[in-house]
């Protein structure tokens, strides 16, 4: 016989996880990108057209607005406010 009061709970602790999924995978791609920007690597990309560094940077700043919006959720599942 399943335990019904332990479902809510198991629900509960995947959304926790995918919403620090949600924060962490978007955080990793910048950091990625970003690592590609400066020191020796950043000789590449500076190299690179002016286009190309924007939409470089556009993706980042994408990146990090997701990673923000899934604070606030991950907030909000807490029942705190971000």
């Amino acid at each position: 016989m399943k335990n019904k009061a332990a479902q809510p709970v198991a629900q509960a602790e995947l959304s926790l996880v995918d919403a620090i999924d949600n924060i962490q995978c978007p955080l990793l791609k910048a950091q990625a990108l970003l690592a590609m920007t400066f020191g020796e690597p950043g000789e590449a990309f500076r190299s690179m057209g002016g286009d190309y560094q924007d939409r470089v940077f556009w993706t980042i700043s994408d990146l990090v607005t997701e990673a923000t919006k899934a604070v606030t959720e991950m907030a909000a599942l807490e029942g705190v406010q971000a």
